[in-house]
């Protein structure tokens, strides 16, 4: 009986430490965000949980609990306090469809950190099991990109603003007219929950 109860004591305090220390990760998590958007440039920023993905588009969209009557509108930045996820898609009342930075549709204007080096970043289909690299063309060819260096919006084309990280470069290839970056995502795309909207009167950076 005694070993039955210790056994028991065991089992219950595993489950009480397991549940802190979600808990502890949902407060960072949240308190993150909220450090973030104090001090992001962005006055409007509209923050989303992720309600729904599927696996069959797991890199290409997913759909969040916010929508027109909230402030959001189509063609407008996703992202957390890490860099960008994506642009809004299609937008319902109380939700909305967001396009993923990995889907090879998503595409983003696009500058080496501490370069004149300018192109367009898109993703790329991959397996299930393994986020997208994304690709960032029209690079000059021998340009001296080394790995590590960040990626980052330019705010070209209006729909994504200046300074948003979305990765850092994994490889420069040169191609036959121009050079390539294989960039790795700054976003861990495997484990979003929450997201921020930039909202149509936010002033850009």
């Amino acid at each position: 009986r005694e070993t039955e109860a210790l056994r028991l004591k065991v089992q219950k305090l595993t489950i009480l430490s397991q549940r802190h220390d979600e808990l502890l990760e949902e407060n960072n998590k949240l308190r993150n965000m909220i450090g973030y958007r104090e001090r992001s440039p962005f006055k409007d920023l509209i923050a989303c949980r992720v309600i729904k993905r599927s696996a069959a588009t797991w890199w290409s969209t997913l759909i969040i609990d916010k929508g027109s009557v909230d402030g959001v509108a189509p063609d407008r930045a996703v992202l957390t306090d890490v860099g960008l996820v994506g642009k809004t898609g299609k937008v319902s009342p109380h939700v909305s469809e967001v396009i993923l930075l990995t889907d090879e549709l998503c595409r983003v204007a696009a500058v080496i950190d501490g370069t004149r080096e300018k192109g367009i970043l898109s993703g790329e289909r991959g397996a299930l099991e393994n986020t997208p690299d994304l690709r960032l063309r029209f690079l000059s060819r021998n340009a001296p990109i080394a790995p590590g260096t960040n990626v980052i919006s330019s705010g070209d084309g209006g729909v994504f603003p200046s300074g948003l990280l979305l990765g850092r470069v994994k490889l420069f290839e040169n191609k036959d007219i121009s050079g390539e970056a294989l960039v790795e995502t700054a976003v861990d795309f495997t484990k979003l929950e929450d997201v921020f909207v930039v909202g149509s009167s936010a002033t850009p950076p």
